[in-house]
């Protein structure tokens, strides 16, 4: 793959919980920090990844804190990531919440194809709504974990449905789409049009 040097670019970074680099690294990351790689880069082993699309990004997530980045410098691009001389973190947040609520919204959309396979199994429709009472507050986790129990097999079967249904472009733009609306509705911008 050739290195090339580009404008910068917005893209999508996760971190643990600790916020913390990977990979050994261990720097205490926040917004307004700048990383940048020395020598050669190359994909998936040196330099300062990150993905353009935020549906690309989850699927290299350690953790649950999403960073809004800048890339900048040169930088070479793989099929659902790029590696970049220099990463700068914008925004972040703690996007547990937006990530449980997309789920459910994927796993939503995923319900019409297992009720045209399985009309009166209500259990993917239960195991879903027992996560939102359990993200209101309003069941334990021991009341969600017998929900989930309940309709786990079920619940695995929405799920495969779900990624074979992701796999079509337009269901996966969809999600592209949902997915990014959350994301930005972390931003402190847009808490603070929000009055927050």
């Amino acid at each position: 793959m050739a290195t090339v040097r580009k404008k910068p670019i917005l893209a999508w970074h996760w971190l643990p919980e600790d916020q913390k680099l990977t990979n050994g690294d261990g720097r205490l990351v926040k917004t307004g920090s700048r990383f940048s790689a020395t020598g050669p880069l190359d994909l998936c082993n040196s330099g300062m990844h990150a993905s353009v699309r935020a549906i690309d990004a989850t699927a290299h997530a350690p953790g649950p804190i999403i960073c809004r980045v800048k890339l900048t410098g040169e930088r070479i691009k793989g099929e659902d990531k790029l590696c970049a001389r220099t990463r700068e973190v914008i925004w972040m947040a703690d996007a547990t919440g937006a990530l449980w609520d997309h789920a459910l919204w994927c796993a939503e959309r995923a319900l019409p194809i297992w009720y045209k396979s399985n009309p009166d199994d209500r259990r993917p429709r239960q195991a879903i709504e027992a996560k939102r009472l359990h993200l209101a507050g309003k069941i334990s986790a021991d009341q969600l974990s017998v929900a989930w129990s309940a309709a786990e097999s079920a619940a695995w079967s929405a799920a495969e449905s779900a990624a074979r249904s992701a796999a079509r472009s337009a269901a996966r733009s969809a999600q592209e789409a949902d997915l990014v609306a959350r994301l930005m509705a972390l931003a402190p911008e847009t808490k603070q049009k929000a009055g927050t």
